[in-house]
């Protein structure tokens, strides 16, 4: 489907009486719907020009197929390909990244790397890092974004400096709709997020004084996540204002998990089913989380946004107990993985492969967006701990 069939599918009348309840008619407009949604997004994000469209279209477009989906049924979409969940951000993003951290243009990185995703190693490694990032993390029904709904989402504020403390932490739960009433909340089995959590939220999509309030902080501060791919496709459809800024060049998004593959020697040399990039075993290896401790998001029970601070939780310790300057935040172990390599190399240029192989030093992690405040249930008794719980590794 090119732009034009988008378009003119999105103006069609959509009446869902004609079609809810015959499962071949519902497929088929799915298929339809998320045709056009891949059709428009690419273009709005790709076009050098005005697209021709507003991006609320787009989310308009999302909606409808969300409500569509669930008369479906999230079981039986569960494996099927998501249409607008991107792999991972573009060479442009991850440019805008570092400049952003290094106080240099984009421009500059991307001549420096010449087109090269193995010198973007270098890249991260050549200035100083330096400034305030976002960590963000959210919780969702599923993969698809077009499909299905934010049902927690928590950030935090972090100094770029080696002694930095994570402030002005939040976190929010939101609702599901009705229909999903009967069945547990849909990958519960993974955030461990019930309907005693959610229910009687508001759902993410209607709440727009939080949408308000998170887009703000992403325009104020670049936000980091890890894979932050998977943030940065669900935004894009679900936080009115986002897509539009991100066109803009007012959000910038930095992917932790594209920092490990570009300086941690160890990703290369361990087994891929190992998942060596992944959050918890990128932390292990650093040393920042104890070998038989899993990250834990840390939040209070009341209120749902209370102030929090991220620490090494052991698997039957209250959180009471936990010291929490035990984990280095994330900020503080990449200055000092990253400084060590740059005073070495800051005259002298070198090659991607010897950079990459000096930096085995101790490459620390952007840990601390793993603990962003999102609110979980612990395998332990509500009584006895807070919300917390182990982050879903993507």
């Amino acid at each position: 489907m090119n732009v034009s069939q988008a378009l003119e599918y999105e103006r069609q009348p959509f009446i869902p009486m004609f079609i809810y309840g015959d499962h071949g008619a519902m497929e088929s407009e799915r298929q339809k719907g998320e045709e056009a949604l891949k059709a428009l997004e690419t273009e709005y994000f790709t076009a050098e020009d005005d697209p021709g469209f507003d991006f609320a279209t787009v989310r308009d477009l999302a909606d409808r197929n969300r409500d569509l989906c669930d008369q479906i049924g999230e079981a039986r979409l569960r494996n099927v390909t998501p249409a607008t969940l991107s792999r991972g951000l573009s060479d442009a993003d991850t440019c805008a990244a570092i400049g952003k951290m290094q106080k240099r243009t984009a421009a500059s990185v991307m001549r420096e790397i010449r087109g090269d995703r193995d010198a973007l190693g270098v890249a991260y490694a050549r200035k100083p890092i330096q400034g305030t990032v976002l960590g963000i993390d959210i919780e969702t029904t599923g993969r698809a974004p077009e499909r299905g709904y934010i049902i927690n989402v928590g950030w935090e504020i972090m100094e770029l400096t080696s002694d930095a403390v994570p402030h002005d932490a939040e976190a929010h739960y939101c609702g599901l709709p009705d229909i999903y009433r009967g069945e547990d909340v849909p990958l519960s089995n993974i955030h461990h997020i019930t309907w005693d959590d959610i229910d009687g939220k508001t759902p993410f999509r209607e709440n727009k004084e939080l949408q308000k309030q998170l887009l703000k902080l992403m325009k104020k501060y670049p936000y980091m996540a890890h894979n932050a791919a998977f943030e940065d496709s669900w935004f894009k459809i679900h936080l009115d204002g986002y897509a539009e800024a991100r066109r803009a060049g007012k959000i910038i998004v930095i992917d932790s998990r594209q920092i490990c593959r570009s300086l941690d020697a160890d990703v290369r040399s361990l087994p891929r089913e190992s998942a060596p990039a992944a959050l918890e075993n990128w932390a292990r290896r650093r040393g920042t989380l104890a070998a038989d401790a899993n990250e834990q998001h840390l939040a209070s029970t009341t209120p749902t946004h209370a102030p929090y601070r991220a620490g090494r939780v052991q698997p039957q310790e209250p959180i009471c107990q936990v010291d929490c300057q035990a984990e280095a935040p994330f900020a503080s172990n990449t200055c000092r993985a990253i400084a060590p390599v740059q005073k070495r190399h800051a005259e002298a240029p070198l090659s991607s492969d010897a950079m990459r192989a000096d930096i085995q030093v101790d490459i620390g992690p952007f840990l601390h967006v793993a603990k962003v405040p999102t609110l979980h249930r612990r395998p332990y008794p509500r009584s006895s701990m807070p919300l917390a719980a182990t982050r879903t590794i993507r």
